[in-house]
């Protein structure tokens, strides 16, 4: 019997890495790219296009803006289902997430 295997890789999309999931078409936030985020404010968009493919975005992984004490505002698109654990830690300047009603 088969096992099927998941096609995956990063990809850096206006500052944010990604982890792409080519089988399902589904993103997630891993990192970011700067420790010291240049832009206070940041969105999560709900989709993401690399190399002519949409891939919809539904998680934010462990620990992806630790540390990122520039970081004031962020809004989620609806589509992302979860957030993991200690995503937003020690970002001691945030003052607003706007979470979609997707994310349980």
């Amino acid at each position: 019997m088969a096992t099927a295997v998941v096609c995956s890789f990063a990809e850096t999309v206006d500052g944010i890495k990604y982890n792409l999931d080519e089988t399902n078409h589904t993103a997630s936030v891993t990192t970011h790219t700067n420790t010291e985020i240049s832009n206070s404010t940041i969105t999560i968009p709900s989709t993401i296009r690399v190399d002519d493919t949409d891939y919809t975005v539904t998680m934010i992984e462990n620990n992806a803006f630790k540390n990122c004490i520039k970081l004031k505002n962020v809004t989620i698109s609806e589509g992302v289902t979860t957030i993991g654990d200690s995503a937003f830690y020690y970002c001691p300047a945030l003052t607003s997430i706007n979470i979609p009603s997707t994310v349980t």
